[in-house]
């Protein structure tokens, strides 16, 4: 634990407070680094903000420390069970098995802008219906919490930069530009949204699975392009 801006004057009434060293001190916020009797284990890649608001991709067993993206304050060392992205293809939005969920009303460009990595990987969505845009289909089980995220960057801001979120049924929108919810299904366990600066936000919702078998996600446009 470090005191930052913390006056302190010696006086009778002080508390007795120890003077030793702690036999194990893990200050991941201010060193960044792993002392070489600690193992750090995952059996896959991750991604994650680094100081200078890049998004990475940490290889399998190397440490992770978070930094948010906005101020650049580290964060401290990431600690998570064990998850898994269920949906493939994830960074290439319009290649199967992803579909659409309103055949003819969207075009998918890929490699269109700079995306959260730093390099020029982001695919545009345009619809050019009410709310068309991908889905995919996964299998999911009854009664499980299911977490969907998405980056989102509108391409122009105004009256159409709409987006919606759709999990087992259970629906959402928000407006990018002003990162506004509204029409929020009461099935949604968890939502919200991460800046990551330069126009790009990390939508995120949870749900507990209905039932059991296979499911879609989606995200609708409403006549504009993401």
């Amino acid at each position: 634990m470090s005191l930052d801006n913390f006056l302190y004057s010696s006086s009778a009434e002080d508390l007795d407070y120890p003077n030793i060293r702690p036999t194990l001190d893990l200050n991941f916020i201010r060193n960044q680094k792993v002392p070489p009797f600690v193992n750090v284990t995952r059996n896959s890649q991750t991604t994650y903000v680094d100081k200078f608001g890049i998004l990475r991709t940490a290889d399998i067993n190397q440490p992770v420390f978070e930094w948010d993206p906005i101020t650049g304050k580290c964060l401290g060392a990431r600690i998570w069970g064990a998850v898994t992205n269920l949906f493939l293809q994830s960074n290439s939005i319009g290649v199967s098995p992803w579909g659409t969920n309103n055949a003819g009303s969207v075009t998918y460009t890929s490699n269109a802008a700079l995306s959260p990595a730093g390099v020029v990987n982001a695919g545009r969505i345009t619809a050019t219906a009410d709310f068309a845009g991908p889905n995919q289909f996964t299998s999911v089980t009854s009664g499980t919490t299911y977490t969907a995220s998405f980056f989102i960057k509108a391409v122009t801001s105004g009256s159409l930069d709409e987006l919606q979120m759709e999990l087992f049924g259970y629906q959402l929108r928000i407006k990018i530009s002003t990162q506004v919810f509204f029409q929020v299904n009461v099935n949604f366990t968890a939502y919200g949204v991460i800046n990551y600066g330069n126009g790009w936000y990390r939508l995120y919702a949870s749900a507990a699975a209905p039932s059991t078998g296979s499911s879609a996600y989606s995200l609708y446009a409403y006549q504009s392009a993401l």
